[in-house]
């Protein structure tokens, strides 16, 4: 393993001198460095655009997508086939994390009903289309080979905060109801059989809900004495750390 290592470090450090010299082709250049990558690495188009322009990244990718040597997972997404395990397949939260991390992004999961009711006016219908919220520009592309068509829509970054835990997907699908269409009942069974420590992850996160939210959280999360104290501990230590 060693000897293995140091052949890439010994390669890396040849690619470098290489790029200091501006001494390889793009397509050279380019297929060194994905060839440096981890074995299964997932990678986009954004990250060889600092090696070379948008025309030549374009033309070399498809060139090695035509040749069976790069994997297309996505419109801009890949790996390399040859330092891969074919058999592993990606589920389409894994690539999509990766394509909105090129763009700085962020993303998170809601119940495809409540998504549809909220999203009603997308061209797609709901049995042929994944949807995901985002805090980029709503957008839509494929996954390959299947052509699977999944769906980004925009959401505000306090949604978002809510996180990926079972009380925060829950309180995002009361909230991506809204106001008018969300009932007090559902929320408090969905909340029903939170432990203490996820009712002290309601109690944090009522900062972040708006007002009609917090107004139908049940009342355990308020008479919870474990949530509140540790929510105040969490605070008060935060707080010490400005001072």
């Amino acid at each position: 393993m060693s000897n293995f290592q140091d052949l890439r470090h010994l390669a890396a450090d040849k690619l470098l001198q290489a790029i200091s010299n501006n001494s390889l082709p793009a397509a050279e250049l380019l297929r060194r460095l994905i060839a440096l990558m981890p074995r299964n690495y997932v990678f986009t188009t954004r990250e060889l655009l600092p090696f070379a322009s948008r025309a030549n990244v374009d033309t070399f990718l498809s060139r090695m997508v035509k040749t069976h040597q790069l994997e297309r997972l996505a419109n801009g997404v890949f790996r390399d086939k040859s330092n891969s395990d074919n058999d592993t397949v990606l589920s389409r939260e894994q690539i999509l994390a990766v394509k909105r991390r090129a763009f700085a992004g962020k993303m998170a999961r809601a119940d495809a009903a409540v998504l549809s009711q909220r999203f009603s006016n997308t061209t797609f219908s709901a049995n042929d289309t994944h949807r995901f919220l985002t805090d980029g520009s709503s957008s839509s592309f494929k996954l390959m080979p299947a052509k699977v068509k999944l769906e980004l829509k925009r959401v505000g970054r306090r949604m978002l905060a809510l996180g990926e835990s079972k009380a925060g997907r829950a309180l995002r699908n009361h909230w991506l109801l809204g106001a008018q269409k969300c009932r007090r009942e559902e929320v408090e069974t969905s909340l029903s059989n939170l432990s203490e420590v996820e009712l002290t992850q309601v109690v944090a996160m009522k900062k972040i809900m708006p007002q009609w939210l917090t107004e139908m959280l049940p009342t355990t999360v308020d008479t919870s004495k474990t949530a509140v104290i540790s929510y105040l501990q969490k605070s008060l230590f935060r707080l010490w750390q400005l001072e």
